[in-house]
């Protein structure tokens, strides 16, 4: 409903309807910071757009704030390493058990 009214330029009608949408997430999904930062980035657009730039820039540095909160976290070297190894024997046991369960025969396919 707010991109409609947006773009149609009333945006004092859609920043009500982002607001109300904001207050939504917030209140049943204080955990969905995807949502969150978009609902925030749109906000800072329309205060933007009626020059009430104070507003838009608190609502951008809020969207920035709830996408660093839904980032990855950093996997040092030995946690990479042991996720290889660990997908690797995954993999090829996989596939061992693909093999059999079409062909009824262990066939040799490489060891670890």
């Amino acid at each position: 409903m707010a991109d409609i009214c947006s773009a149609q330029k009333d945006f004092n009608t859609a920043l009500n309807y982002t607001e109300k949408s904001l207050n939504i997430i917030e209140t049943y999904f204080p955990k969905d910071f995807a949502n969150l930062s978009t609902i925030c980035l749109s906000l800072g657009n329309l205060h933007k757009q009626i020059n009430d730039l104070e507003q838009a820039l608190f609502y951008y540095e809020k969207s920035i704030e709830f996408q660093l909160q839904c980032q990855h976290p950093d996997y040092d070297f030995v946690d990479i390493v042991l996720m290889f190894f660990v997908f690797s024997v995954a993999g090829w046991f996989m596939e061992m058990n693909l093999f059999f369960f079409l062909d009824g025969a262990i066939v040799n396919r490489g060891a670890l």
